[in-house]
């Protein structure tokens, strides 16, 4: 998958939010610095017409309890699929 440093897309991870699929980090935008929670799942047919129907979702609600898609895309290098969304600090 990817490590801290590392880079899906234009963002950059930082740390590991969850170890679960799919997989969550932390992450910032290489040029801007806006803070997103990045979801990376293994790239197939499967998974991107999942994130496909993921962000058609969202999009169409706006709740407060469900963040923003930011950007999105496929890495080829390294056959992953990326979504990220705008980062925000939940209450305990």
């Amino acid at each position: 998958m990817l490590n801290p440093g590392q880079q899906g897309g234009s963002w950059v991870v930082e740390d590991l939010v969850s170890m679960g699929v799919p997989r969550t980090f932390r992450a910032r935008h290489a040029s801007v610095g806006t803070e997103a929670l990045l979801e990376v799942m293994p790239h197939s047919k499967a998974t991107v017409e999942g994130q496909q129907r993921e962000i058609a979702a969202v999009r169409k609600v706006h709740p407060r309890s469900v963040p923003e898609v930011l950007d999105y895309g496929v890495d080829h290098e390294r056959e992953l699929v990326w979504t990220a969304f705008r980062w925000f600090e939940g209450a305990p």
